[in-house]
């Protein structure tokens, strides 16, 4: 897996992002919806 080859975060992949910053995107878009779902389940009670 591309994260546990901390060598190869530097690349530039090609589109243009190095692959440390590609996977910094994914884990914030994720989080993101990670609290939105937060958000939704306490506004249900659940």
């Amino acid at each position: 897996m591309l994260g546990s080859q901390t060598e190869r975060l530097g690349e530039v992949l090609p589109e243009g992002r190095t692959a440390r910053e590609r996977l910094q995107l994914l884990a914030v878009h994720n989080a993101y919806h990670m609290g939105k779902i937060v958000a939704l389940r306490q506004v249900l009670g659940f």
